[in-house]
């Protein structure tokens, strides 16, 4: 029987400070819209933001990261997209941002949707701002972080008018690797030591490869059971450590065995990359334990120059973490203490060459 013993709390909760969050009244027209994805027939729903003035626009639609996100791509109390959207429409640029589907006022199925299917959200909204008479349908630009970053080569692959293309921390390499690296990386981070690193990359691989190789999640997860019990087997391990190293396995299987991963995971970026005509600029921080810059940025463009396409600028941003941010390290853990939602070089640097790039007065 444990005592326990109830005490009204002194401490004040905890508050955040994010100091670029855009406030109102703001120097631009704020319309919140709703456009529909006609091939799988739902409504997505966004905030336009126009400049001041009759346009026509260029435009920016803002592709946000893996996961379900709101059109703000809000992580940890801070609200990048926001921040971007202010910046770009404060000169001259209209941006979309949108709430993924199932989130926020977006309908839609989340449930088997892969990379190629969120792609279809992102083309829809494409389709919607090039029937708005303030936009100039010639000058409409993708920008996509994260998995973001492969929704938008998909769909520039497709689409000859897309104007320009931005990634932002985005993968170049298939999703196998930049996971396997970002575990690298991450663990590095974390003080693993090698022996146990290792452990968990074999595990990783062979989980991917299943996941890979399977058409059905129950042969998969029944196969990778079967395989793992093996291992288990050979290494003498007490029953409570089977247990624990069994419960590990079966919920990175879990996570995992669905279609979302297979897509990432077997999906090489290059292949979308090297139909991408228009001018692209990736972006990656040097502290990104998420997305590595030295395997992706060069991947990106390799993959786009051997398509024919030599306008093609790639920065590594020294100090930057996968959200842009200033960062110590990196980790995922220092997200929510760091102040700076985005950096402000960061946000000069798009700025300035997408005006340059489409020619903005």
């Amino acid at each position: 029987m444990y005592t326990i013993d109830l005490k009204r709390g002194t401490l004040a909760p905890t508050t955040y400070t994010r100091p670029q969050e855009p406030k109102p009244p703001y120097p631009y027209r704020e319309e919140e819209v709703t456009f529909r994805n006609t091939a799988e027939g739902f409504d997505l729903s966004g905030t336009l933001t126009l400049p001041e003035g009759t346009g026509p626009f260029p435009a920016v639609v803002l592709i946000t990261g893996s996961g379900q996100q709101d059109r703000d791509e809000t992580i940890f109390n801070h609200k990048p997209f926001k921040v971007i959207a202010d910046h770009l429409t404060r000169n001259g640029i209209a941006v979309l941002r949108f709430d993924d589907r199932g989130v926020g006022g977006s309908k839609g199925n989340v449930n088997g949707a892969t990379t190629l299917s969120f792609a279809g959200d992102a083309e829809a909204a494409v389709t919607f701002l090039t029937g708005r008479p303030e936009i100039d349908p010639d000058k409409i630009g993708l920008a996509g972080h994260s998995e973001g970053g492969v929704i938008a080569p998909i769909v520039a692959s497709r689409n000859g008018r897309i104007a320009f293309v931005i990634s932002l921390a985005g993968p170049g390499v298939t999703g196998h690797d930049a996971i396997i690296q970002q575990n690298i990386d991450f663990f590095k981070v974390s003080g693993m030591s090698d022996e146990d690193l290792e452990k968990q990359l074999h595990m990783l691989r062979n989980i991917f490869r299943f996941v890979i190789a399977g058409d059905d999640q129950r042969t998969v997860a029944k196969e990778a059971m079967e395989w793992y019990n093996e291992e288990l087997d050979a290494k003498g391990l007490t029953a409570e450590e089977r247990r624990e190293q069994m419960s590990g396995f079966a919920q990175a299987l879990v996570q995992t065995n669905n279609p979302w991963w297979k897509y990432f995971l077997a999906t090489d970026p290059a292949q979308f990359w090297g139909k991408v005509g228009c001018p692209v600029l990736a972006l990656n921080g040097d502290k990104d334990i998420q997305v590595n810059h030295e395997q992706n940025l060069p991947a990106i463009k390799a993959a786009a120059k051997k398509g024919g396409n030599r306008k093609v600028k790639t920065v590594s941003l020294p100090g930057l973490n996968h959200l842009f941010q200033h960062a110590e390290t990196g980790a995922i853990t220092e997200y929510a203490i760091i102040e700076e939602t985005f950096s402000p070089e960061v946000l000069d640097l798009m700025t300035v060459w997408i005006r340059k790039t489409i020619k903005v007065k």
